[in-house]
């Protein structure tokens, strides 16, 4: 049970790393293809959102990761 345990877990950090990970780029290539079109509110809320993800991968990341996702958010 806890061999099931374990490997449930490892897959739904794979998954939460591999969507955060996708989701950060997607709006990193986003925010660089537009920036001089946006408004400060729109800028502020594209850079909220990456930082919420980088503080999602934080949570599901190994202590030595974690100090360096912090520092992304």
């Amino acid at each position: 049970m806890v061999v099931l345990a374990e490997w449930y877990m490892s897959r739904i950090v794979k998954d939460i790393t591999g969507l955060a990970n996708e989701v950060i780029n997607i709006l990193l290539k986003e925010v660089s293809m537009h920036w001089e079109e946006m408004k400060n509110e729109t800028w502020v809320y594209y850079y909220r959102m990456i930082g919420d993800h980088y503080w999602y991968l934080a949570e599901v990341s190994n202590a030595d990761k974690i100090g360096e996702m912090i520092d992304k958010a």
